[in-house]
């Protein structure tokens, strides 16, 4: 069964996004990671998705959105879309949306200006 990104909320699409962000500038799919911070009460109980680069010592993370959903969910759900990501089994289409339409794709000089400020190597230069 094809999964279609756009039928989640744009927090996860927001997130595979930037994890296609991170793939395009090279760095390993093993050094990326998927965070539910949270629940926090200054959030009203929501809990922040994030990816996180870890690599070179260093680690950088993007907040990609808040959920209501309960935290298991929240981890089902990001299995389901890494598992179609991994396996093939993703609407490339709609993947592709997803990375148009993430921050890291529309200002990707912030993106990558903030990762060579916080000391990142950026891989694709070692090429």
């Amino acid at each position: 069964m094809t999964v279609n990104p756009l039928d989640y909320a744009e927090p996860y699409q927001e997130a595979l996004g930037t994890y296609e962000g991170f793939r395009r500038l090279g760095f390993s799919a093993d050094d990326i990671y998927f965070l539910a911070n949270g629940p926090f009460a200054e959030f009203d109980g929501k809990t922040q998705l994030c990816i996180v680069l870890r690599t070179q010592g260093k680690q950088f993370v993007v907040t990609c959105g808040l959920s209501a959903e309960n935290p298991d969910d929240i981890e089902t759900t990001w299995r389901l879309l890494a598992t179609a990501c991994s396996t093939g089994n993703i609407d490339v289409d709609a993947y592709k949306l997803c990375w148009e339409q993430s921050l890291a794709s529309r200002d990707t000089r912030t993106f990558v200006t903030s990762l060579v400020f916080k000391g990142f190597r950026l891989p694709k230069g070692d090429n």
